[in-house]
């Protein structure tokens, strides 16, 4: 835990691990949502209460998909390799198929060559 503050934020009401936690400087919050998932909105409102400004995410498909389905991303940077995964790789967001999130429309600012590799940033255009 050295370094910049630490929060956990969670749904575990486990006393001890909590406490640990807390024992060695870091911070609990708990904040469920009504499906026993981290609430992100409520999450994001104490992050910014506590003066976090710019938060960068590099989650699994199922978080960035949850960030997208409550829209709550400003910008995506997808980062693209000249390497082949196959069908098995995971995908960036775990929507069902055929899904248009109205309230998420990104459009492209930039596309910048990275060696062999090429970034894509993409800015969410939707009102908030």
């Amino acid at each position: 835990f050295a370094g910049a503050p630490l929060i956990v934020a969670t749904t575990s009401e486990d006393a001890p691990k909590i406490n640990a936690i807390e024992k060695l400087g870091g911070q609990v919050w708990q904040i469920p949502n009504a499906n026993h998932q981290v609430d992100l909105r409520v999450l994001m409102q104490k992050l910014a209460e506590s003066g976090v400004n710019e938060l960068h995410v590099e989650a699994g498909a199922i978080l960035n998909a949850a960030l997208l389905e409550a829209n709550l991303v400003d910008e995506i940077l997808v980062y693209i390799a000249p390497t082949i995964l196959g069908n098995n790789a995971r995908g960036l967001f775990a929507l069902p198929e055929k899904i248009v999130l109205p309230g998420n429309q990104f459009r492209i600012d930039d596309i910048q060559k990275l060696g062999e590799d090429f970034l894509v940033r993409a800015q969410n255009k939707s009102p908030r």
